[in-house]
């Protein structure tokens, strides 16, 4: 049986190209009291996505990704409509 390599949070992120957002917001009530409002934002790209959730294992597709990165955005374009 094969041994199933899971991906770190850090390598999911990367090969996604996943940016999260954080930002916290303070305001003060009282002097004794404070509000904060904290807010995180995440933005993918759904082609990325796809591509992992269609590949056979996340070596593929990180291999398929490191491929298609080199590729000119004209190639890159014929290369995934022969895929789909």
């Amino acid at each position: 049986m094969n041994k199933l390599n899971i991906p770190s949070t850090h390598e999911l992120l990367r090969d996604l190209e996943i940016n999260v957002l954080t930002s916290v917001k303070s305001k003060e009530i009282d002097h004794f009291s404070t509000y904060k409002e904290k807010k995180i934002e995440v933005y993918f790209q759904h082609s990325n996505l796809y591509s992992l959730l269609m590949a056979y294992s996340y070596q593929s597709f990180s291999k398929n990704k490191e491929y298609l990165d080199k590729l000119s955005l004209k190639d890159k374009q014929k290369e995934l409509k022969k895929n789909l």
